[in-house]
Formats: structure tokens, C-alpha cells, sequence
């Protein structure tokens, strides 16, 4: 039983480990889509793109590619939560500091 077990947790721990790649993967588009201003739906775009070159470099592992989540609402939720990030950030280093100035440009 106790091998068993251990064959389980491994492949739990394998997929875990995959689906950590396809979210990361997810992200960096998120975040790529989120500096260029462009509108969330342009995911499907770079997934056409990702999978015409995946078929032609190594067409053994495109289906891999297919898998990573790019819909408009997932994408939307990574740059939210991007956001939410650098938020936290500025207002941890805000806190921190003794002195700041702004400037506006009017």
C-alpha cells in the first residue's frame, strides 16, 4: 500500500509542478498584454502566434502550449492581481520612508 501511495504523490506532485509552468506562463503573457496597453483580447492573438510557432520549431510538444490559460477573463484577473501587487509594494515602501516628494505634470 505504501508504495502505492508514494507513486500517487509523485504524480500529484509532477502535475502540480505543470500547472505552476502554465500559470507562470499565463502571467508573463498578462503581464506582457498589460505593458503594452493592449486590449485583453489580444491573448488570442498571441496564442495563434505562440501555436503557429510551436508547430513548426516542435510540433511533439505543441499541444503543451495549448493548455496554458489565456481567456479574456483570465488574463484580465492576472493584471488585476498584478496591479494589486504593485500597489501593496508602493504602499509597503511608502511606509517605510521618511521623505518623498511628488511631482505632477500639469
Amino acid at each position: 500500500m505504501k508504495p502505492f501511495l508514494e507513486s500517487r504523490i509523485i504524480m500529484f506532485r509532477k502535475k502540480s509542478h505543470e500547472m505552476d509552468g502554465y500559470t507562470r506562463a499565463s502571467c508573463k503573457v498578462a503581464q506582457i498584454i498589460a505593458k503594452s496597453s493592449r486590449p485583453f483580447s489580444d491573448c488570442d492573438f498571441v496564442r495563434e502566434c505562440i501555436q503557429g510557432i510551436c508547430s513548426e520549431v516542435c510540433p511533439k510538444k505543441a499541444s503543451l502550449f495549448s493548455k496554458v490559460p489565456l481567456s479574456r477573463m483570465t488574463i484580465q484577473r492576472r493584471i488585476q492581481d498584478l496591479a494589486q501587487d504593485v500597489t501593496k509594494q508602493l504602499r509597503e515602501r511608502l511606509a517605510v520612508c521618511r521623505y518623498f516628494s511628488i511631482a505632477f505634470n500639469g
